[in-house]
């Protein structure tokens, strides 16, 4: 099957652009999967001033498809602590959480060379990110939509699945859905207190 000719050059231009990163995401697997079962594709991938992009070339023929992230607006937040809070997923520390939070699906967990190897960064730069994110955790949760996260350190060490990976056991992580920061419970109804 010629993937370039075949039906994911129907689906995409030439060169597509998506400013969704679920979008992107789901765009740049689809073409790593027709490039992987073509076998005589050539793929690649870059990075510039926020944005990234992927191609594969076959037969003189290239299909790229490119992330661009948005301009953030500039809008005001009800306090500070909800902006720190709110997890703006443009950004690497955003990508790196939403990572987390979807490896964590049904109990899930991912390791920093899983998600270093996912995004084709270095481990130290993902380390920096999860780090940033844990610390973040600590003082409040993160908000992802409309959803509030912690992210932890599993303590159950775990083989990490890239394929370079040390034959050592590593730190697993996992987001938890929790009440944002500033909740507090309702107080006891008066009438609890009258059967008690």
């Amino acid at each position: 099957m010629d993937a370039c000719n075949g039906d994911l050059r129907a689906k995409y231009e030439a060169v597509t652009t998506f400013h969704d990163w679920d979008e992107y995401r789901q765009a740049a697997l689809l073409l790593n999967i027709y490039a992987t079962l073509s076998r005589t594709t050539t793929m690649g991938k870059g990075k510039s001033r926020g944005a990234q992009s992927v191609w594969m070339t076959r037969n003189t023929k290239r299909i790229e498809i490119r992330f661009e992230p948005q301009p953030r607006p500039q809008n005001v937040r009800e306090s500070s602590r909800e902006a720190f809070a709110a997890i703006d997923t443009t950004t690497q520390v955003g990508q790196v959480a939403l990572c987390i939070i979807e490896a964590s699906v049904n109990g899930g967990d991912i390791t920093r060379a899983e998600i270093a190897h996912f995004f084709g960064m270095e481990k130290s730069t993902v380390a920096a990110r999860v780090n940033e994110l844990i610390e973040t955790c600590k003082q409040t949760p993160v908000k992802v939509g409309s959803v509030h996260y912690r992210i932890i350190e599993l303590d159950d060490r775990r083989h990490s699945l890239t394929p370079d990976a040390a034959p050592v056991k590593v730190i697993a992580l996992r987001a938890v859905m929790c009440a944002p920061g500033n909740y507090t419970p309702a107080a006891e109804a008066a009438q609890t207190t009258l059967f008690s």
